[in-house]
């Protein structure tokens, strides 16, 4: 099982150089690309990250010349994965790095579900639930995905 992980951020100059070190700290070995897109960022993030591009082998920055919300921020990142299975990481590390493994488990014991993911719930001291959408939940969703993987046309204007 190989993995790409996702991070979009936006204006994180602040936080992200802790959010990168604890990615690369608990990084499991499946993850195989890091893929962080700046949605057109007015601070420093994008240069910040640029400097770390550069010494990071598994790691892929992608920038938009403007911003363009998360959602199509995380879709532009989804649509350049190189592997099958693919992690969503918000940059304000809500979700821990060191659950991939867990999470890791989980996706090759559920080999039948398309869509498998944590969450943490602020109202139960971050208890982690487990959500699974078998098919065809998300058949269309993951149509899409296929679809923009095998396309080099991918527009966000």
């Amino acid at each position: 099982m190989r993995v790409s992980l996702v991070v979009p951020t936006y204006n994180s100059a602040g936080y992200i150089e802790v959010t990168l070190a604890e990615i690369l700290k608990s990084l499991p070995e499946q993850i195989t690309e890091i893929i962080v897109v700046d949605d057109g960022s007015s601070d420093e993030t994008y240069s910040f990250l640029l400097s770390k591009e550069e010494v990071t082998p598994s790691m892929r920055l992608i920038n938009t010349d403007c911003n363009r919300g998360k959602a199509l921020t995380t879709i532009l990142g989804i649509s350049t994965a190189k592997e099958n299975y693919i992690f969503l990481l918000d940059d304000d590390l809500q979700y821990k790095p060191n659950n991939f493994k867990s999470l890791i488990e989980r996706a090759r014991l559920m080999e039948h579900f398309q869509l498998v993911f944590e969450y943490a719930n602020m109202k139960s001291q971050n208890k982690l639930y487990n959500v699974c959408f078998p098919d065809p939940c998300c058949s269309a969703l993951a149509n899409t995905l296929d679809q923009s993987k095998n396309t080099n046309n991918v527009s966000f204007c």
